[in-house]
């Protein structure tokens, strides 16, 4: 395998870890009560807890994360930490496309440095309103017949903030100017329709790393639905109880839920396209 596949796929696995990590080690975070609560809530729809307990369960891996309080000095220093290896990862990940044009504009790293540094700045600011955003959402507690209404809610304004900073990274990507031979060339492949578009990439990277906050919310409350629904299915839910280890670990078991129903939806896609473009028309 050629050193940009490895590179690519220790990219890929390290932001596989880094967003599971906290789910793995969750429940040694928390009180036994607290867990023996969401146990409940993920085998018993009729727990009388249960309206608010996902919006707990984020929390716990919140303030596992980044402390307890948004506004303070560790909470801004892993943010940043965080931030930073998951732009170096993602880095890695797309690697192939950022030194392919690169390699077609004739320009090195050092002659774009001023454009990183800024990305890296702007990046951290997006992440850490986008925590924000997030923490802002579970603190709420709506009452529960209009739970959904606020995850919707939260969804337009994080949809909506995500857009503008994308705009940002977009727009300061393309205005940095250099005096050097090329920088020309590299601007108008920033704007390029059909040719890569770095500032688009970075621009890209800036959304993932921003969406951590809210995939931990979207993880908790998929993957905890599903636990929740499984034994309707009764076969599913046999299954289930070996690979899931829900007394002992729900906070976990959530998050491989997750995965595994994460895996399956992929594995469908990808099979469903690769039948699909192999039919003649």
């Amino acid at each position: 395998m050629p050193l940009q596949g490895i590179l690519e796929a220790l990219g890929v696995g390290a932001i596989f870890l880094l967003v599971l990590s906290p789910f793995w080690k969750g429940d040694d975070m928390i009180s036994t009560t607290f867990r023996d609560d969401v146990s409940k809530w993920l085998i018993n729809l009729n727990f009388n807890k249960s309206k608010l307990l996902a919006n707990e369960v984020v929390l716990s891996l919140f303030k596992r994360v980044y402390g307890d309080r948004h506004f303070s000095f560790k909470c801004i220093m892993r943010c940043s930490i965080i931030s930073f290896l998951l732009t170096l990862f993602l880095v890695l990940a797309f690697g192939a496309v950022i030194k392919r044009q690169l390699l077609a504009t004739h320009i090195s790293l050092l002659d774009i440095w001023l454009h990183l540094l800024a990305f890296l700045i702007i990046n951290l600011l997006v992440d850490y309103v986008s925590l924000y955003i997030s923490r802002a959402y579970i603190a709420s507690k709506p009452p529960r017949r209009s739970q959904l209404g606020s995850f919707f809610l939260y969804v337009f304004y994080f949809s909506a903030w995500l857009m503008l900073a994308f705009l940002v990274v977009m727009i300061a990507m393309t205005t940095i100017e250099f005096d050097y031979e090329g920088y020309d060339e590299l601007l108008l492949n920033f704007w390029y329709p059909h040719g890569f578009d770095l500032a688009f990439v970075l621009a890209r990277v800036m959304a993932c790393t921003a969406l951590i906050s809210f995939l931990w919310v979207v993880m908790v409350i998929v993957g905890g639905a599903f636990i929740r629904n499984l034994p309707r299915v009764r076969t599913l839910y046999s299954v289930a109880t070996y690979v899931l280890p829900i007394d002992d670990r729900p906070i976990r078991s959530i998050g491989i839920a997750f995965t595994i129903l994460s895996a399956t939806c992929f594995g469908v896609t990808r099979l469903l396209d690769f039948l699909f473009s192999n039919v003649s028309v």
